[in-house]
């Protein structure tokens, strides 16, 4: 849906319901524009399960017909969770897709660490709608390389739910789901790729499957299942309605609905009187102003108290 935040009226954009699977954590899991603006790319799990990305051209007005939509790229998925799904554009125009490790719990197929498979990686593509595919940035940086994948940017993630770049430094942030203790939030310096994030032989900062890590980049920040347990990445705030908040990643907890302020530069989140039940994912305006989406429906605009 368009939302006008002025009026609260809504407008259809895309309905894509008859196609996608919604049982266990499938659904419709990213939705992200192109720099033009002339293609909407969604990410989302088929009838079958597959993780597909589809493009969908912004031409003729709202509803978008989905039998129009244009293949782009598909995964596999062995089990129905861990589909990860979310989209980003990064500062140099390049599509990021965030992939689980595939599902079940522990990654039993060892997607985390095996640098082959597309799954339990964050994928750095240039799509071409007009060709019905992508092609892989020149500068990814396992290109050439035969033991991973080209389209690999960082790898050894569980369940990155939610990823966002920081307007303003180019960073890029990810909320990767735990396994039993820890959940984690992680800021990859921008334009650096080709880090392992360390699952499934570490759990945040704990050792998980006794293995083994090169090129390790640990998380920015972790917090145990006493606090929560599935995390909701967000956004650092570039707004100007809150003051003192600049500069701040904010993000929360789908399962206790809290939500925490991570300062620039330090490692310890600050928690908020804020708590949103089934916080799902978090948005950014034009404006650099946060809102939050409840997996009930709400949405939200975070203001100053």
């Amino acid at each position: 849906y368009l939302l006008d935040p002025a009026t609260d009226e809504r407008q259809l954009v895309l309905d894509l319901s008859g196609e996608v699977s919604t049982d266990s954590e499938r659904g419709l899991l990213g939705v992200e524009f192109s720099p033009d603006g002339r293609w909407l790319y969604s990410s989302s799990t088929d009838l079958g399960g597959t993780s597909r990305l589809q493009a969908h051209e912004l031409v003729g007005g709202f509803p978008l017909d989905p039998g129009q939509a244009v293949p782009i790229m598909e995964i596999d998925q062995p089990f129905s969770n861990h589909n990860g799904g979310d989209l980003a554009t990064g500062p140099d125009g390049h599509l990021y897709w965030a992939m689980g490790d595939g599902g079940s719990a522990g990654d039993p197929e060892d997607n985390g660490q095996d640098p082959q498979p597309l799954l339990g990686n964050i994928l750095r593509i240039d799509p071409r709608p007009l060709d019905r595919g992508y092609v892989v940035p020149s500068d990814n940086p396992f290109v050439g390389n035969p033991d991973l994948l080209d389209e690999i940017w960082l790898w050894g993630l569980r369940n990155p739910w939610k990823i966002s770049f920081d307007p303003a430094t180019g960073d890029l942030w990810i909320g990767d789901v735990g396994q039993g203790d820890w959940e984690e939030i992680t800021r990859v310096d921008a334009g650096s790729g080709g880090w392992n994030l360390g699952w499934n032989c570490f759990e945040g900062f704990a050792s998980f499957a006794g293995c083994e890590v090169l090129n390790h980049l640990e998380p920015t920040v972790v917090y145990d299942h006493g606090q929560g347990v599935s995390v909701t990445g967000g956004h650092v705030y570039r707004g100007s309605s809150i003051p003192g908040l600049g500069g701040a990643y904010v993000f929360g907890d789908f399962g206790s609905g809290t939500i925490w302020t991570l300062p620039a530069g330090a490692t310890q989140a600050e928690t908020t009187s804020l708590n949103v039940g089934g916080l799902s994912a978090f948005g950014q305006d034009p404006d650099g102003e946060l809102w939050t989406v409840s997996i009930g429906g709400e949405v939200s605009r975070i203001v100053a108290g």
